[in-house]
């Protein structure tokens, strides 16, 4: 039933969505565009979105198993890093090209030590393929507490893209809240989504800036219906980086409240 709730008529959903979004875009500057002034006109007030965390012990990552879609580069990776770093048990890491994902277990088990890092290939927008990832980082580590998305945007053609940045957060959020949510018999977890940044210049940007903003809606709106009863708590990072919005990913994760948005001041 969940999944026909958050499937069903997903193209029409999705092709509306970025219709109104996109001609918004042409005809006015972007919301997110306006945002920005809005924000530079005004005196500047502390929010979720401008949230600072002084750095935390790494006790709330140690001993957790991670899941990482697009973790063979990039953000992604220093993920990955990170995670492994702070003394998680294992992550999983789920990306399309299995070379490089071949090539980064070899490297993390040089550094981390043997069995702390794992590939599977996956297609984002592939249902049977995804949750195939949850089931085997489980399954292969005995558990799974963190799921973190990293959205990578490529210049295809818009389809592709939709499919994969929208409808693969979508089937992964679902698969979120039915392996770890606490109404499903899971213990509860944490879902990061990452919308990393883009080039300004790119063919593809009016559509990067409606997946961007589509992903912080959907994410606030999942993160206020589904909390109480999953105990999942949701995070996105929109347009930025670690370093520019000056906070790691152990802080991120152990000490932001479920809803939280960062993006760059």
């Amino acid at each position: 039933m969940f999944r026909l709730l958050f499937l069903k008529n997903i193209k029409t959903f999705t092709a509306f969505f970025l219709s109104r979004r996109l001609q918004g875009s042409i005809v006015h500057k972007s919301s997110l565009s306006k945002n920005k002034e809005t924000a530079q006109s005004k005196p500047s007030k502390k929010s979720n979105q401008e949230i600072f965390f002084p750095s935390v012990q790494l006790e709330g990552i140690r001993d957790k198993v991670a899941l990482v879609t697009g973790g063979t580069d990039g953000i992604g990776l220093r993920c990955v890093r990170e995670l492994l770093t702070s003394g998680a048990r294992g992550v999983m890491i789920a990306d399309t090209d299995e070379a490089s994902g071949y090539k980064q277990v070899i490297n993390m088990t040089k550094e981390y030590g043997p069995n702390k890092a794992a590939f599977i290939e996956i297609n984002p927008a592939n249902y049977v393929l995804l949750k195939n990832a949850f089931i085997s980082t489980i399954n292969y580590y005995k558990g799974l507490d963190i799921v973190i998305n990293n959205i990578k945007f490529r210049e295809k053609n818009w389809e592709d893209q939709v499919d994969e940045n929208i409808k693969g957060i979508v089937l992964s959020t679902q698969l979120c809240l039915e392996f770890m949510g606490r109404n499903n018999g899971g213990n509860g977890g944490i879902l990061l989504n990452i919308a990393s940044d883009y080039k300004q210049n790119s063919e593809s940007c009016p559509l990067h800036l409606a997946v961007q903003d589509f992903i912080v809606r959907f994410d606030r709106s999942v993160a206020t219906a589904h909390f109480n009863a999953s105990n999942v708590k949701v995070l996105t990072i929109c347009k930025a980086t670690f370093d520019t919005i000056g906070c790691d990913l152990a802080t991120i994760i152990t000490k932001g409240s479920n809803g939280c948005v960062w993006m760059p001041c």
